[in-house]
């Protein structure tokens, strides 16, 4: 135990002066930066994620929409309702029907452009869902690109640190499974 202490003792005091050993050669850095740059999803996340802000608040106006109907469909059956009334009285019944007709156009024009609205909505929620599809798969991309390259590095590095060198009788010491005290 006394002989482990001080191996690893003797390690961090000649450990500090040594250079750097670089694991990462300058291929493999360019490589690595090539990969981050190509499939970079910040700038591609930040549209959608605008897009999206947009999507929710035309379906906010639609909501609006679909409760301005009801109220002129209220308007409407109360108008409807007191017509019986304009006639039995033998008033003057113009007044309501030219608000009936108003009425009728305007839950026709409201009518319309809800369906409408509602189809675009729905069209973009589909090219927003496939834009983030896209963002998700290259995000696996993402995260599978480097660990091939880590695999890549772990192999150059074991092939170079595996062996150590000859024997005079031509035997090869191996130091891939050596562990720290011999």
């Amino acid at each position: 135990m006394t002989f482990y202490r001080t191996a690893v003792a003797s390690l961090c005091m000649h450990a500090a002066p040594l250079p750097a050993i670089e694991l990462i050669n300058a291929t493999e850095k360019g490589k690595l930066v090539e990969i981050e740059r190509e499939l970079s999803v910040d700038k591609m996340l930040i549209e959608a994620d605008d897009r999206l802000s947009m999507l929710m608040k035309r379906e906010h106006a639609h909501a609006d929409l679909a409760k301005e109907l009801k109220l002129k469909q209220a308007r409407y059956d109360e108008t409807v309702a007191a017509l019986p009334a304009a006639i039995l009285q033998k008033s003057n019944p113009r007044g309501l029907y030219a608000e009936l007709e108003s009425l009728v156009k305007a839950i026709e024009g409201l009518k319309q452009k809800a369906v409408s609205e509602q189809e675009s909505v729905a069209a973009e929620r589909k090219s927003i869902a496939a834009e983030y599809a896209c963002i998700e798969a290259r995000r696996t991309t993402r995260s599978t690109k480097p660990l091939e390259l880590k695999t890549s590095i772990a192999g150059r590095l074991s092939e170079v640190s595996s062996v150590q060198g000859k024997t005079e009788e031509g035997t090869m010491k191996c130091s891939k499974f050596k562990s720290m005290l011999c």
